[in-house]
């Protein structure tokens, strides 16, 4: 399926108990994907680092980011001495401990659609 077969469709359906016909539109949309992955890095314990992250969509759609620490969903906001949001999908990681080390998955929502990707953080 590509842009181009975005249209309106008809389909008209005959049999012996007579006719009817229905028209439906089809819209076709651009995949949602990760154009800036996050990357491995290294904090210094106090430090700061931006993990970035970035999702390209259909530009009728938005884009609904999560992080995920560690295989959990990260609710920036009750972890505020620790992160905040960037722009875009990007997390700020502060004050960095050790306890703060694993993997991050940075997933981005679009029209149902959800990609991913990942670094490993090592404080």
């Amino acid at each position: 399926v590509t842009t181009g077969d975005a249209g309106l469709y008809t389909v008209s359906i005959v049999n012996d108990l007579g006719s009817t016909t229905s028209t439906g539109e089809v819209r076709v949309v651009e995949a949602t994907a990760i154009t800036t992955s996050p990357s491995d890095t290294t904090i210094d314990t106090g430090g700061l680092k931006t993990l970035r992250c970035t999702a390209r969509t259909d530009n009728r759609l938005d884009v609904t980011y999560t992080w995920i620490v560690n295989n959990r969903r990260l609710d920036v906001n009750e972890s505020a001495q620790y992160y905040e949001r960037g722009t875009n999908g990007d997390l700020v990681v502060k004050n960095a401990v050790p306890g703060l080390s694993g993997t991050y998955i940075c997933s981005a929502e679009s029209g149902g659609l959800t990609v991913q990707a990942s670094c490993r953080v090592t404080v």
